[in-house]
């Protein structure tokens, strides 16, 4: 399942690197919560992760 997830390619380059790291950075932690939701963790180690996602996508507006 995780093989079809979607992950960070060189077509998605702005030329901007801030904002490509950024981009970047969202990508893995989508990733992260996506595989952390599909087994038994702990409430507050998916917390983090999806904590993370929000930071970086309000960082970028």
């Amino acid at each position: 399942m995780v093989n079809n997830f979607p992950s960070w390619s060189d077509e998605y380059y702005l030329g901007n690197e801030k904002i490509d790291l950024q981009h970047q950075r969202f990508f893995a932690l989508t990733l992260e919560v996506f595989r952390l939701s599909n087994r038994h963790i702990y409430k507050t180690e998916l917390k983090k992760s999806i904590n993370g996602v929000i930071f970086i996508y309000e960082k970028s507006f």
